[in-house]
């Protein structure tokens, strides 16, 4: 059996104790917002950008917002060095611009098929009366 002294007892205590505090210490310190991260939050903003010029406005005009204001969301948490929150909202960001795209060239090309459609029935309603005889 293990026989530990007060002695030793206090010291093992006290070494517990820093241990515990600096762990608490480096997990309340804001992490550094990195180069990946700005990376990250460039590449949502130029999303976006590219949503806009994909007619997301016309289309996808909530998804749009709601891209715009996860990116206003991550200028925030960078502003408070909220490194998780950044990345967090840079990515919800950049998701949406792109959900927006997807859902704004849907609805470019249903458009376009429904142009097609209705040409294609002008073309055989004109081959209709053209085949009747007079």
């Amino acid at each position: 059996m293990l026989k530990i002294i007060p002695r030793e007892l206090s010291m093992l205590c006290a070494v517990m104790f820093c241990c515990a505090a600096s762990v608490a210490q480096a997990q309340s310190q804001p992490q550094a917002i990195g180069p990946a991260q700005v990376q990250e939050y460039a590449d949502a903003k130029n999303e976006i950008d590219n949503a806009v010029r994909f007619q997301a406005p016309k289309y996808a005009k909530a998804l749009l917002k709601q891209a715009q204001d996860a990116l206003t969301a991550a200028d925030g948490a960078r502003g408070n060095q909220n490194t998780v929150k950044f990345t967090q909202f840079t990515r919800l960001a950049r998701a949406h611009a792109q959900l927006a795209i997807a859902s704004s060239d849907l609805a470019i090309e249903a458009e376009k098929l429904n142009e097609a459609n209705t040409a294609l029935q002008k073309a055989k309603d004109e081959l209709s009366r053209l085949a009747k005889p007079n």
